[in-house]
């Protein structure tokens, strides 16, 4: 991801990138329970960030 990132950061590009096989997997995790605290729907990301560092 890191190499397709900074190829596009350098290039730019027009093309969209297919998310629903990695959204379905984020939906599994989140919904598995199993995720180490970190796993979150994308919409509470900083909440949960900001929770876990929190913690520290």
């Amino acid at each position: 991801m890191e190499h397709f990132a900074g190829y596009v950061g350098r290039h730019g590009s027009n093309a969209t990138v297919a998310t629903g096989g990695l959204e379905a997997e984020i939906g599994r995790l989140v919904g598995s329970g199993n995720t180490g605290g970190l796993v979150c729907r994308p919409d509470q990301l900083a909440d949960r960030l900001h929770e876990l560092s929190c913690r520290s």
